[in-house]
C-alpha cells in the first residue's frame, strides 16, 4: 500500500529559552536528522507531489518535509541545510507577519524572534521549495467566521501568490486548529491540500484536507526520528515498538 509520512518542524535554531526548546532543533540536530532520512534510503518528494504518489505506488511510504511559522531561521538555516541534501520541503508563512516579528509566540511568553523577508521567501522559492501558507496572523482558525475567515485564507493566499510570482496551493492550519467550516474555507480559498497536526500516516483515502503530520520535537534524538519514520508516531518513546505490537496483536483491546 502506497502511504507517505509528513514531518513537522518549526524554528531550526538554537532555543532561546526552555519552553522554546520543543520546537526549535539546532541546525547540528537538523542536519544530523536530514543525513538521516538520506541513509534510510526513503523517498523525499515534493507535498505537491503527494496525491500522484499515493494513487501510483503501492509498496512504499514516501517522506514530505514542512517547516512552520516562517521564522527567519527558515532561510538563514533550514533552507541551507535542505539544499545541502537535495531535499524538498514546505515552509508554511504568514503574509501578515512578513519582515516582522513572532508577535503571537511573544504573547504565550517566547522570545522574539524575526520572520522571513519577502526576499528571501522568494529567494526560497526560486531555489525549488515550496511556500505555503499558515494563515494571514498565525490565526485559531475554528473560531473565525465571515470576513475574518476570507482574510486569512482568500487575502492571505492572494498576498503569498502576488509577492512569490507563483500559485500557492497548501495551507497549514495553525494549533492544527480548524473544523468542518475550516476546511471548506481552505478549500473554497483555492488551496488543493490542509494540514492538520494529527500523527500518522497517510494513505490513499486520505482527506487531502486533513493530511496528517508527524511532529518532530527540538530535542529528538535520532533514535525517536527513526522510530516516527516506522510508525509515524506523535511521541517516540522506548516501549512504544512493543506497545504497538502488542496492540495488533490483541486486536487494539489494549487501548
Amino acid at each position: 500500500m502506497g502511504r507517505a509520512i509528513i514531518l513537522m518542524y518549526h524554528i531550526v535554531d538554537t532555543p532561546r529559552s526552555e519552553a522554546e526548546a520543543r520546537y526549535a532543533i539546532t541546525p547540528e540536530r537538523f542536519s544530523e536528522h536530514m543525513g538521516l532520512i538520506h541513509n534510510q534510503n526513503m523517498p523525499v518528494i515534493a507535498l505537491g507531489a503527494l496525491p500522484d504518489w499515493l494513487a501510483k505506488h503501492h509498496d512504499q511510504t514516501a517522506l514530505v518535509i514542512t517547516l512552520d511559522d516562517g521564522t527567519e531561521d527558515a532561510y538563514s538555516q533550514a533552507f541551507r541545510i535542505l539544499t545541502e541534501h537535495g531535499f524538498p520541503a514546505s515552509f508554511f508563512v504568514l503574509p501578515g507577519l512578513m519582515g516582522g516579528e513572532n508577535g503571537w509566540m511573544q504573547a504565550e511568553g517566547f522570545p522574539a524572534r524575526k520572520m522571513l523577508s519577502w526576499e528571501q521567501a522568494r529567494e526560497m522559492a526560486a531555489g525549488g521549495m515550496d511556500m505555503g501558507c499558515h494563515s494571514m496572523s498565525h490565526a485559531k482558525m475554528a473560531t473565525l467566521s465571515g470576513a475574518d475567515l476570507l482574510r486569512e485564507t482568500v487575502e492571505a493566499r492572494d498576498i503569498l501568490e502576488q509577492q512569490l510570482g507563483e500559485s500557492v496551493k497548501h495551507f497549514a492550519y495553525p494549533y492544527g486548529n480548524f473544523s468542518d467550516a475550516v476546511c471548506d474555507a481552505v478549500r473554497n480559498a483555492g488551496f488543493a491540500q490542509g494540514l492538520s497536526v494529527r500523527a500518522g500516516f497517510n494513505e490513499r483515502d486520505v482527506n487531502p484536507f486533513i493530511l496528517r503530520r508527524v511532529e518532530v520535537y527540538g530535542r529528538d534524538e535520532n533514535w525517536q526520528l527513526t522510530q516516527k519514520l516506522t510508525y509515524a508516531n506523535a511521541t517516540a518513546t522506548r516501549t512504544y515498538p512493543m506497545r504497538y505490537y502488542l496492540n495488533r496483536l490483541t486486536g487494539g483491546r489494549l487501548g
